[in-house]
This record gives structure tokens, C-alpha cells and sequence, in this order.
């Protein structure tokens, strides 16, 4: 969607949960917008705002010790058009070369191994690309190994002069309404960048989350009789996935049935099959979109 919104709205938003998680920590967290960037751009913040998250997300969690940098800046593009530059750089784990140009391919074409270390799970670096390119631009990486990376994704954008009345993923959130209010949650999600953002955007409409880091602890907690509303289970993950865990939690004996929304960032309609098979209910596409995600989760609940 391509509407006006400012540019230090989105990168707030995106301090507020990475540098949250880069305090805790101990390591430095440090955005820098340009001279010449435009406070009012057109495009579509959102999709911005989420590559930046997962990008900002990955370098937190390879890096302890040292910074990590968000820097945006803006050279002429076109007619009244500014190429925009966004970089997240680290001095965390690095990459081998000889994985750089996997990073970005699709999960079915990188190695596994790969992608889980070096794109953690969720948003993804190959769902990251898919999006740029959607908006027109590249993204690159440079990195080395016990040095630190630097992912810099390039998108070209009108000036807008209008001022838009909600420009931040995170100022859109705080107007909704509370239709989970009340409502108990479990998240089973092995990213901690995944986790935080999923829990912040639950919390926001009135959810409480209760997070497990693998299928084995979403199996062990429901087992438990918490009594949850819904589980949105993501489909990747150490120990046991996504699948196996609902599979197994079909199993419990004297459990009523809960809702089990897949989250996964691999959105073709055989991954789908395959969640409804293993005895999820119904099935998300990363990155999150709130509005849709709570749709979702409404029409589960009694």
C-alpha cells in the first residue's frame, strides 16, 4: 500500500522493540537519519518498517557485544524522487563468504542450516528481499566473519507534502481498539525478536501472551491445563516443529480442542495443506499483519 508516512516514525518503531532487546543485552543500539532524507515519503511503511525489524531482529540476536547501527539516507532519484538507503550494520558473528549468496534465496533453495542461523526464523531474509523487490529496490550485504554485517536495501520513493495523520505501524496500533481483550494466548515462536514483536502486537489489542520457545514447551504448557483461547504456532522450530507439536497436542487426552493458527513465512498453498493436515485450524503468513491476524483469531473464538 502506497500512502504518505514520516520516516522517523518507522524507524521509532522499530527502536522501541530492537533497542528494547539490545539493552538487555548490553549492547549499544544507534539510529542515524540523514540530512537529506525527506520527513514525508510515499510508499507503503509498513512492509518498511517490518524488513527493518527483521534486519535489526538478526543483528541483535548475532551479536554480544559491541553496536548495532541504523542509518538512513537519501540521494535524488528521478523526477522530485529520492532513492532511499536503509542500513543495519553489527559487529556481531559475521558471515562466511561462501554463504552470501544463499542468503537470500528461498527456503526451499537455501540450505536449512543456513537459513536458520543466519536468517533466523520468521520474517526471513528471503521474505525480506520478496519485499523489496515488490517496492522496486535491492538489497545487499557485506560481512565479515567475527567482524561484524552490514544488510543495506535501497528503495526508490516520491516526496510527499502532505502530513499523515498515523505514519507509524506503532501509532496505528495504539488507536485500535481491544477486541482480544481478556483473551489467553500462547505463542509458540523460537525467535526472541519474533516473540517480542508478536507479544507487543497482541498485548496491544488486549491479548495475554504466554510465550514457548519450541513445540516440546507449547506441548508441555497446554498439557498443563492452562486453558489458552488460541494457539498460533509457528511452523519452524528447534526440538519439535510446528507440526509434530500440534499433532501431538491433538492427541491429549481431556483437552478441549483450541484453535491452532499456523504462523509461517512460508506462504504457498502446500504449506497451508500441510498445517490443516497436521490438525491446525487455520494459517498466517509472516511478517504479521495485526488487523489480519486478530480477523483470524476472532473468527476462532466462541
Amino acid at each position: 500500500e502506497r500512502t504518505p508516512f514520516a520516516l522517523a516514525g518507522v524507524v521509532d518503531g522499530v527502536q522501541s522493540v530492537a533497542g528494547g532487546l539490545a539493552e538487555r543485552k548490553g549492547i549499544g543500539f544507534r539510529v542515524a537519519i540523514g540530512p537529506h532524507v525527506p520527513p514525508v515519503v510515499i510508499g507503503d511503511p509498513v512492509r518498511v518498517q517490518q524488513i527493518l525489524m527483521n534486519l535489526a531482529g538478526n543483528a541483535v540476536k548475532f551479536t554480544e557485544r559491541g553496536t548495532v547501527d541504523i542509518s538512513v539516507d537519501a540521494d535524488a532519484h528521478g523526477a522530485g524522487g529520492y532513492l532511499l538507503r536503509f542500513t543495519v550494520s553489527d559487529t556481531g558473528i559475521g558471515i562466511p563468504p561462501e554463504v552470501h549468496s544463499s542468503l537470500f534465496e528461498s527456503f526451499s533453495q537455501a540450505e536449512s542450516s543456513t537459513t536458520r542461523r543466519f536468517g533466523g526464523t520468521g520474517l526471513g531474509l528471503s521474505i525480506s528481499k520478496r519485499l523489496v523487490d515488490l517496492m522496486g529496490g535491492t538489497i545487499v550485504v557485506s560481512s565479515t566473519v567475527g567482524r561484524g554485517s552490514a544488510f543495506t536495501f535501497s528503495l526508490p520513493m516520491a516526496v510527499s507534502s502532505e502530513i499523515p495523520a498515523n505514519v507509524s505501524e506503532v501509532e496505528v496500533r495504539s488507536d485500535a481498539s481491544m477486541p482480544l481483550l481478556g483473551r489467553r494466548i500462547l505463542l509458540a515462536e523460537d525467535n526472541e525478536f519474533n516473540q517480542e514483536v508478536a507479544r507487543e502486537l497482541l498485548e496491544q489489542v488486549g491479548a495475554r501472551v504466554d510465550v514457548a520457545a519450541d513445540g516440546a514447551a507449547a506441548l508441555e504448557m497446554v498439557a498443563g491445563g492452562a486453558g489458552y483461547d488460541v494457539i498460533l504456532m509457528d511452523v519452524q522450530m528447534p526440538l519439535m516443529d510446528g507440526l509434530e507439536a500440534t499433532r501431538a497436542i491433538r492427541r491429549l487426552p481431556d483437552v478441549t480442542r483450541i484453535p491452532i493458527i499456523a504462523m509461517t513465512a512460508n506462504a504457498m498453498s502446500e504449506d497451508a495443506n500441510e498445517c490443516y493436515a497436521a490438525g491446525m485450524d487455520d494459517f498466517e503468513s509472516k511478517p504479521i499483519d495485526l488487523n489480519r491476524l486478530v480477523q483470524t483469531i476472532l473468527r476462532w473464538l466462541p
